[in-house]
């Protein structure tokens, strides 16, 4: 039987073409689009837009990938959240390892299974930017945006807030002065020092007090 021995250049090739089919199986990072959030749990369904590249220069695409965790900036008692999100490009970070028992436990946990880089344990990050979607009206200081209205840190100190009503829930402490341009309206009363604007009454010309303003 006639029989080949490998030359030192075969080897190199075959290795590089094995670490290469491994390294294919592997996910790191993946930009796709959200399809569905679930606010119960903050998970979201997510279609990557990367194609797979197939033999003859076909393509296919991704299954979805379902109930990703949305990772949101915050802690225990406080966060920041954005709306509908549905539609939104996203970046999709894959774990080293399988997260199922994490996802259910929050605690330290053994993984389920051997699963490497695999596109069931992704995360979901908003957002990165294609330019048909990119806004061009990026601005200096911090700017918060949900629809029409914005609140915007402007970086000489001052803060812009637009929107058409503006409503605050909880008593307001202003350590300063308060200009208007429209009206100033107390339904209950406004009290200037102790002074009750519902209630107060004047010197009458005849050194009498006159009825409370009505």
């Amino acid at each position: 039987m006639y029989s080949v021995t490998p030359t030192k250049t075969d080897t190199v090739f075959m290795n590089r073409l094995i670490i290469k089919k491994a390294l294919s199986k592997l996910n790191s990072h993946r930009v796709g689009r959200i399809v569905a959030f679930y606010k119960q749990d903050l998970t979201c369904d997510v279609k990557l837009l990367e194609q797979i590249t197939q033999g003859k220069g076909g393509t296919a695409e991704f299954s979805l990938l379902l109930k990703l965790p949305l990772i949101i900036e915050g802690t225990e008692d406080s966060h920041i959240t954005f709306g509908n999100i549905v539609g939104s490009e996203c970046l999709v970070h894959f774990n080293d390892r399988d997260i199922d028992n994490w996802f259910k436990t929050g605690e330290v946990y053994k993984p389920n299974t051997t699963r490497l880089h695999d596109l069931s344990d992704g995360f979901v990050t908003l957002r990165p930017y294609s330019k048909v979607k990119v806004f061009t009206y990026y601005e200096n200081g911090l700017e918060i945006k949900n629809g029409d209205t914005v609140i915007h840190l402007n970086n000489d100190g001052t803060i812009d807030v637009t929107g058409s009503t503006i409503t605050f829930n909880g008593n307001v402490i202003v350590n300063g002065d308060i200009n208007a341009t429209g009206t100033i309206t107390g339904n209950t009363d406004v009290v200037a020092g102790t002074i009750s604007g519902k209630s107060h009454v004047h010197v009458g010309n005849l050194g009498n007090d006159t009825s409370p303003p009505k």
